[in-house]
């Protein structure tokens, strides 16, 4: 019988268009994650060592070693923050984000995210703190909610620990040290390096003015460096707001975030947005409706002074509170 002629040419169409298809296909899947930021001399990506601002995409694995840490900050909002002694996988998919971490520690800030690790699969939308060590896997809920979706569905909320292991799975509450401890992992190395030098001032009551004309500011809150935790100094002055709040219940306050002026602005944002959202916590346990409260991330403008040094530093690293309506 005699041979097709037309088949060389289709072998040779299939040989140079069809690997040419694959490429690009491969090509697209490769979404971006987002951006590096690396402490240390420790960090790589897929086996290369890394730097800052390098991007990383989809199936890019980020080592970190000793006296290393590092941050992606993901393209979509929100960050990962990775530990010396973590390995997590990036496998983005176009509707959310997963994270593989194997062993480590590390700490997510997102809307809408996914973890797996050897014990279980988890979906969150705030940010949470997970631990993996031999066959444990530790969760805690900073803020938000997490949902375990293996082995044994559930839903974990704010200021709960989850614990899957062979032994099962356990939820309990924690103890206001214990979620501390969580965020000082994140906070305190860096918080520790600086002192905070703003001595204590005494709060005077809050008098409001009895027909504001215009939009009426109140008492700063300060916070420490690279922290968003209330300091035991300040908790007089929210104190005195949470007062006003409850005596005048028609009162809405707007709380501005603000940072110092060192470090990436798209770290800054969110960690001025934290201390934002701590304030609102904070007056929310005092009585206060969280629809009272409006909270934003306010960076690179309005700094109260110009001076290089922690002493006025400590005075823009703070929650801006402004009476918006009365």
């Amino acid at each position: 019988m005699k041979p097709n002629a037309t088949f060389p040419r289709y072998t040779r169409f299939f040989a140079w268009v069809l690997p040419a298809l694959l490429s690009a296909c491969a090509t697209s899947s490769q979404l971006l994650v987002g951006t590096l930021e690396t402490s240390g001399q420790n960090v790589w990506v897929n086996g290369k060592r890394a730097a800052t601002e390098m991007e990383i995409y989809s199936g890019d694995e980020v080592s970190t070693g000793p006296e290393s840490e590092a941050y992606v900050y993901f393209s979509s909002g929100g960050f990962i923050h990775i530990d010396e002694n973590t390995d997590p996988i990036f496998d983005w998919l176009k509707e959310g984000t997963c994270i593989i971490c194997k062993i480590g520690r590390i700490l997510i800030d997102a809307k809408r995210v996914c973890a797996k690790t050897p014990q279980g699969w988890f979906t969150a939308n705030s940010r949470i703190s997970i631990d993996v060590t031999g066959d444990i896997t530790t969760l805690i809920v900073v803020e938000g909610e997490v949902k375990l979706e293996g082995p044994d569905p559930r839903v974990v909320r704010s200021n709960e620990q989850l614990t899957v292991s062979q032994s099962g799975v356990e939820v309990r509450h924690l103890l206001k040290e214990e979620l501390v401890a969580a965020i000082e992992w994140h906070t305190g190395v860096k918080a520790a390096s600086v002192p905070v030098t703003q001595p204590a001032e005494p709060v005077a009551k809050i008098e409001l003015p009895p027909a504001p004309t215009e939009m009426v500011r109140l008492e700063d809150v300060l916070f420490g460096f690279d922290d968003d935790t209330i300091r035991s100094d300040q908790e007089a002055r929210l104190e005195k707001i949470a007062d006003l709040l409850n005596n005048n219940p028609t009162i809405r306050v707007l709380i501005e975030g603000r940072s110092d002026p060192r470090g990436p602005v798209e770290y800054n944002k969110v960690l001025a947005l934290r201390r934002a959202k701590a304030a609102q916590d904070f007056l929310v346990k005092q009585g206060i409706a969280s629809g009272r409260i409006e909270t934003i991330s306010r960076v690179g403008d309005g700094s109260l002074s110009s001076c290089p040094d922690e002493t006025c530093w400590a005075q823009d690293r703070r929650a801006q509170f402004t009476i918006i309506s009365k």
